[in-house]
């Protein structure tokens, strides 16, 4: 239940998404893999939004882990982060993999390898860039038949804008009734047809 405190807090996104899914972010665990530059706003985004558990594995991780996780926690006392910490596999925390570098890609294909279990939000920030969106487990089959994993070509101008979709599909996956998840394709192909969205 959500005490008077998060009520206040979260009240615009109640609103929009409801108690009931509210508290299915605060109680929800969630790994955030890629390079700083990549995984800075969009944790802001998430911590923001109130999910509960969230682990970092930001590939240039020494200094700035440790510099996400503590303004994390100055943005929101309400969650548990932690950089590099062990994912908790009985708990099926979500991956959201913002792929944009080769590091961040190989990173990406280790995390997809050990956690083929857990549901993921798989961002590719070149070009064309694309988010996936793996509610169907084992997830590691789907992200090579997505071609997730090819190398990378130039980093999209989108980039930014492509790990936010992202972030926002991740928040959808965390909230969502388990038994009404669906994978999903958005592709950012060019400035003729910026936006493609394919449901499985």
């Amino acid at each position: 239940m959500l005490n008077d405190q998060q009520i206040e807090r979260y009240s615009r996104q109640i609103i929009a998404i409801g108690g009931i899914a509210q508290e299915r972010l605060l109680a929800a665990r969630i790994t955030i893999a890629g390079e700083t530059a990549d995984v800075e706003p969009v944790l802001d985004y998430l911590v923001g939004a109130g999910v509960g558990r969230i682990n970092l594995c930001v590939i240039d991780e020494t200094q700035n882990g440790a510099r996400l996780v503590a303004r994390a926690r100055e943005l929101n006392a309400d969650i548990v982060i932690e950089a590099a910490g062990p994912i908790d596999e009985l708990s099926r925390a979500s991956l959201l993999i913002l792929a944009g570098s080769a590091a961040a890609l190989a990173q990406a294909a280790n995390l997809c390898v050990k956690h083929e279990r857990s549901p993921t939000v798989f961002a590719r920030l070149d070009r064309p860039a694309r988010v996936v969106t793996i509610a169907a487990l084992p997830s590691y089959p789907a992200c090579v038949a997505a071609k997730l994993f090819a190398p990378l070509s130039r980093r999209s101008a989108a980039a930014g804008i492509v790990a936010m979709v992202a972030a926002t599909e991740a928040l959808k996956l965390l909230f969502t009734d388990p038994s009404e998840l669906h994978s999903s394709i958005i592709e950012f192909a060019s400035y003729e047809n910026p936006l493609r969205s394919a449901a499985h």
